[in-house]
């Protein structure tokens, strides 16, 4: 059983590499971070909490730009 402590500390650790490697690739890519943090922290709670799990699962993997032509 892992600490709630534990989770936490992890889940802050690896949202900060997440930062991190978002600035390494360009000034767009970091600033768009905290939309795509919301979508997959988002997901995890509706897992736990309600029956959208499905929907957010669908916003996280389907939320791309659409091509034209």
């Amino acid at each position: 059983m892992l600490s709630r402590h534990f989770v936490l500390g992890f889940t802050c650790v690896a949202l900060a590499v997440f930062l991190v490697a978002a600035g390494e690739l360009n000034r767009l890519t970091l600033e768009l971070t905290p939309v795509v943090m919301v979508v997959l922290l988002g997901y995890s709670y509706l897992k736990r909490l309600t029956r959208w799990s499905h929907l957010g699962l669908g916003v996280a993997l389907g939320w791309r730009r659409r091509r034209r032509g």
